[in-house]
């Protein structure tokens, strides 16, 4: 409890009087006038002082006043008709809009004895006292994610505010091709994967469950690659280009040359960002022109791109997430203990982004303010080895390139 505790009664009056005292009865909240009131109701209720109660949770003292049927909304009314405790809307249903005497809660309190009512909220006030007692017994029972900031200070986060991930589908690349290490990927339509191994002059082309595998020759190691609008993937060299890949045809396009080299590149909405040296970033447009020069603090090697041109990389001798914002201006993004080990690297639509590390098998979630981050998958979902990331805006996916290459997971964001 806090000192900010209001009185139930007074609130719904518009007056937000501070509460001293609980009634186990009524379920809530109570002013010193309120329970001299409470007290001379027949049956008298019983009041407890604050102090008493203050193990209980704020959660678990709202549910007890709060309605079975609308949890948003709390117990203000009594049918005498049916007997029954009610919400605002509950009055309003087609089981109580002809009732005769609904009446307030106070009201109703003080000529129920010993109706259902009384003993179905004795009933609810019972279950609290069992779940508290579940969870003082049991904490461990009790599942919650924990955030972590960049100090590596964990603070559990409320439940509602979780998000879980379900495994859509995954498979072993060894259905690739003989068997591929891949080393990077992206989602493309037609509900299908772009992935690479920058061993072989190849890429490929396959269904998220990876069957309906086709190979794309190419005449160069690829490096990464990146969907390029609906239509057309981008794929990068060890060399001073980048090329069109049409996805309709699955036929390799144009050689785009730009900058001093172009081993990274990303794009999204048609703008395209590529690593053209050990300290720059270019953003380019399709013909390979320079619109933009960005000078890094560190080595580029992973980048993503965000819808306001905002340019995320993990360096490739640095344990930090930097960005560099659309005016041009770069900083640190992210900086954890508990990140080791980077290796992939992707961002959603909310601008929050994931991270896989090889160090500690496991991907994490920064959120969008850079301020903290929560682990949401790890070994025991089988992640091991993580070497890459994507996501895709449209489905809320997520693909892992996880044992080194040797298999492909896709999670769902729920």
């Amino acid at each position: 409890m806090t000192d900010r505790a209001l009185c139930a009664r007074c609130q719904r009056d518009g007056d937000n009087t501070s509460a001293g005292f609980w009634c186990t009865d009524c379920g809530e909240l109570v002013c010193n006038a309120c329970t001299k009131f409470h007290k001379k109701l027949t049956p008298p209720h019983t009041i407890v002082h604050i102090d008493q109660v203050q193990n209980l949770s704020s959660t678990l003292l709202e549910l007890s006043r709060k309605c079975e049927y609308h949890p948003d909304q709390k117990i203000v009314l009594f049918c005498c008709q049916h007997d029954r405790v009610l919400c605002d809307s509950c009055g309003m249903t087609e089981s109580h809009q002809n009732c005769k005497s609904i009446v307030s809660i106070e009201k109703a309190a003080k000529g129920v004895k010993n109706g259902a009512a009384v003993f179905d909220m004795e009933k609810r006030m019972e279950n609290i006292c069992q779940r508290t007692v579940t969870i003082e017994k049991e904490p461990m029972q009790v599942s919650a994610v924990l955030d972590i900031d960049q100090q590596g200070h964990a603070h559990a986060r409320p439940q509602s505010d979780q998000k879980s991930l379900c495994l859509v589908t995954s498979f072993k690349t060894s259905e690739i091709d003989g068997g591929v290490n891949i080393h990077c990927g992206c989602f493309i339509p037609g509900k299908r994967l772009l992935l690479a191994n920058s061993y072989y002059e190849n890429i490929y082309v396959c269904d998220l469950d990876g069957s309906n595998v086709r190979s794309i020759e190419l005449q160069y190691n690829p490096c990464s690659v990146a969907l390029y609008f609906n239509n057309k993937a981008l794929v990068s060299s060890h060399r001073r280009f980048f090329q069109i890949v049409d996805l309709d045809t699955l036929e390799p396009g144009s050689n785009i040359g730009v900058g001093l080299e172009c081993t990274v590149i990303t794009s999204v909405n048609g703008d395209m960002c590529v690593r053209n040296s050990n300290s720059s970033l270019s953003m380019v447009d399709i013909d390979g022109v320079e619109q933009r020069k960005i000078f890094t603090t560190s080595d580029p090697l992973y980048l993503s791109i965000n819808k306001s041109n905002e340019i995320y990389y993990i360096a490739s001798n640095d344990d930090k997430v930097f960005v560099t914002t659309s005016d041009g201006k770069g900083r640190v993004f992210y900086d954890s203990p508990e990140l080791k080990g980077l290796m992939g690297f992707a961002v959603d639509d909310n601008n929050d982004a994931y991270v896989s590390t090889v160090d500690s098998n496991a991907i994490y979630k920064i959120s969008q303010d850079g301020q903290k981050h929560d682990i949401i998958l790890n070994e025991e979902d089988g992640i091991k080895g993580p070497m890459g990331l994507s996501y895709n805006d449209l489905t809320k996916e997520l693909m892992i390139i996880n044992e080194e290459g040797l298999s492909i997971m896709i999670y769902k964001m729920q």
